[in-house]
């Protein structure tokens, strides 16, 4: 039998609830956050058209250009009531975990004669996963008591745009057809209920069989690609630290790499300190054995983390150079130092060429497009790396995940 060190401490948690303020949401980094009737008014567009303008992304700019049409989307003010919408005192509890015995065979198991034995612990698939769009979820990343989710915010008003369309539902059509597939991968799992300390990994995933209704049914098998991996052969995505408290999974200091179909196509965006909560499904037919192989259920999922700014905008510039419709002399988008944001050099001709392109490279060409993201690429709300400077944008999910068992790598041909 497989033995695991506990690592048993006592750390303090503070629940906040939030403050609705345009790119902020709300949720606890512990237990299961309150539910909450928010509301907010909706994030208004204006457009304006800019005259002889130089660079008519830039408002402070002036010069020789065609006039266009420049998107402008107004800061949200605080709705926050004094009711039960409100911030609200939390009681101060010690994390405890009780002195509980390991389940037999959790994963990995050194008992090869009457254990389960595979590859892969117990996993979960997400079959819903929603940008949140408003300020009801997920973290507080700078402490200052209420919740950041600028991007949520930013994809609501881009959704809204010509082109793009519902970009929730188009994640959602992905994952029924099996082409977006997160898989989360257990190990060192001793406890259904309680474990102060466990590891957990995030998978890019694909089905055995193309039978999707068992797969949303919590009963697909899965292949992981070999994409979920490093040079190395380690896994890009595991948490730092991961723990089950009460039946309330937190998984800290994680990474992802994020897909937006329909929004721009084949862009793939890497989230930094990722984190995640739900509740492990304790249900007869449900309750997770965490051997090898078998399948846990999650529920009430959030998700947060922060796209760097930088790293947004490069991918942008590498989806532009694949359109032969947009003159590449020059990034798509270059940084303003001085104004601390990027520029969009979109031309005209740029914009004549790309009618007949993909839908891709139409987007990417497109007037409002462009100059919405330049405008929007200076409201960064996240400190990544500790240096007091913001270089990030907040990011927030909801998701729901059913059982999942993951038997191995893709067959390679």
């Amino acid at each position: 039998m497989y033995s695991k060190q506990k690592r048993f401490q006592t750390l303090t948690m503070i629940s906040v609830v939030s403050l609705l303020v345009f790119g902020t949401l709300a949720c606890s980094d512990d237990e299961p956050a309150a539910s909450k009737n928010n509301t907010q008014p909706d994030v208004g567009v204006d457009v304006q058209v800019v005259e002889d303008s130089s660079n008519p992304y830039l408002p402070e700019t002036s010069g020789g250009r065609d006039a266009i049409t420049q998107l402008d989307v107004p800061a949200v003010e605080d709705t926050a009531q004094d009711t039960a919408d409100a911030v609200e005192e939390v009681a101060v509890e010690p994390d405890v975990f009780p002195d509980v015995d390991p389940v037999e065979c959790f994963y990995p198991s050194e008992d090869q004669d009457n254990c389960p034995q595979g590859p892969y612990g117990p996993g979960a698939f997400i079959t819903q996963l929603q940008i949140v769009p408003d300020s009801s979820c997920c973290f507080d990343f700078d402490g200052n008591g209420t919740t950041d989710n600028f991007l949520g915010n930013l994809i609501r008003s881009v959704s809204a745009l010509p082109g793009f369309g519902d970009v929730n539902a188009n994640i959602s059509q992905a994952i029924s057809q099996g082409d977006l597939v997160y898989l989360f991968e257990f190990a060192n799992w001793s406890h259904p209920s309680f474990d102060p300390d466990l590891t957990l990994t995030i998978l890019d995933g694909e089905d055995t069989d193309n039978n999707f209704t068992a797969n949303l049914a919590g009963m697909g098998d899965f292949n992981v690609k070999p994409t979920s991996y490093d040079g190395n052969g380690d896994p890009k995505w595991r948490f730092g630290s991961a723990r089950v408290r009460d039946n309330v999974l937190v998984a800290t200091d994680g990474a992802l790499e994020i897909k937006f179909p329909g929004l721009l196509d084949e862009i793939q965006l890497a989230l930094v300190k990722v984190r995640i909560k739900a509740t492990v499904v304790q249900d007869l037919n449900k309750k997770p054995s965490l051997t090898a192989g078998s399948r846990v259920w999650l529920t009430q999922g959030e998700l947060a983390g922060a796209l760097q700014r930088d790293t947004l905008f490069e991918s942008l510039n590498t989806a532009a150079l694949g359109c032969e419709c947009i003159e590449d002399a020059q990034p798509l988008f270059t940084f303003n130092s001085g104004t601390n944001r990027f520029v969009c050099g979109l031309t005209s001709d740029d914009v004549q060429r790309c009618r007949t392109a993909s839908a891709e490279c139409q987007n990417l060409a497109d007037q409002l497009v462009c100059g919405f993201l330049a405008n929007q690429s200076s409201q960064v709300d996240v400190d990544t790396t500790g240096d007091g400077a913001l270089d990030a944008f907040s990011f927030g999910a909801r998701f729901e995940a059913v059982g999942a068992s993951i038997v191995g790598l893709v067959p390679t041909d």
